[in-house]
């Protein structure tokens, strides 16, 4: 019993620990978004907020390799050190004082071109998300959610003694963190109506379970009543989804990490997706409760349509 205590914590803190790297990923993205937005043009230049969003973002996606370096210490090295290289870089190349030069050539001197404010801002963005870059930012986000969940695919799930949510002929092995079970949570299939958590419900609402046997082999579905955790697999290679639905547009989100497959997923539009090195990462957040609350739905029809 204390074994299986040991290992539903370490399971929870897992669970926690990767939810505050999406929280940090997500915070980077809306941090790069906001600089982007800044140099369309309607906002007026000023160097401490260059120097605090630089700030900010490496501050920001030091955190972010911090969590992968919890959830998979081996070979995390390689990501701290990039990271270094970054902040190294971004302190060498975009100091306050950094020589601008002479104006462009055939651009009046008040251009946004020649602010110098703006074409530093414009500058850091550009080498942010440059995907030809040794290093940058954005690379360092996908290597690291790479890193990630190529090595929780690698660890082993929990075994037959966990209940088992039956949908039809399909089960999916589940570990209740706290709320996310209706009654003893002990061996044994229990229906939906026996699961509390919310994600998990929208997700799997329109399974027609005698045809997605493939998504649901060595599933398996860590859970409360309002956050998610869920592995499966499609044509043997594994998939994540991370869920929260809390009804609150701040909190809200559904997100998704897939091996490479050699074509992209076929998601709804309300995903926002990056190609990583070896896969694909998908998110949906920021939305009312009922338009998150159909992604994830229309998340489900994606990965467990036959």
């Amino acid at each position: 019993m204390a074994g299986k205590k040991t290992e539903r914590t370490s399971l929870w803190l897992a669970c926690v620990r990767l939810r505050k790297l999406l929280e940090n990923a997500r915070a980077l993205m809306e941090q790069i978004d906001d600089g982007k937005e800044k140099i369309k043009g309607e906002f007026i230049f000023d160097m401490r907020y260059n120097l605090s969003l630089i700030e900010r973002i490496i501050e920001t996606s030091g955190d972010m390799v911090f969590d992968a370096g919890v959830l998979a210490p081996e070979g995390s090295e390689a990501l701290f050190s990039i990271h270094d290289r970054c902040r190294k870089h971004a302190e060498k190349a975009f100091r306050a004082d950094r020589n601008l030069g002479t104006p462009l050539p055939g651009e009046d001197d008040d251009s946004l071109e020649n602010i110098p404010e703006f074409r530093m801002l414009a500058d850091f963005l550009e080498w942010v998300e440059n995907p030809e870059a040794n290093i940058s930012i954005m690379k360092l986000l996908k290597m690291t959610f790479d890193h990630v969940f190529e090595a929780l695919a690698g660890k082993s799930l929990p075994d037959a003694g966990a209940p088992q949510l039956s949908l039809g002929e399909g089960r999916i092995n589940l570990v209740d963190l706290g709320g996310g079970i209706s009654g003893p949570g002990g061996p044994g299939a229990i229906g939906l109506d026996g699961v509390r958590c919310k994600p998990l419900h929208l997700l799997t609402a329109d399974i027609d379970s005698a045809e997605c046997q493939t998504a649901l082999k060595n599933a398996f579905a860590a859970v409360t009543d309002v956050h998610l955790h869920f592995q499966g697999s499609q044509a043997d290679s594994p998939f994540f989804v991370e869920a929260t639905y809390m009804n609150h547009v701040d909190s809200d989100f559904a997100f998704l990490y897939m091996p490479d497959s050699g074509r992209k997923p076929d998601l709804s539009p309300g995903f926002r997706m990056e190609k990583t090195p070896n896969g694909w990462m998908a998110w949906t957040y920021g939305k009312n409760p009922e338009n998150t609350a159909d992604e994830i739905g229309r998340l489900g029809d994606f990965l467990f349509a036959p």
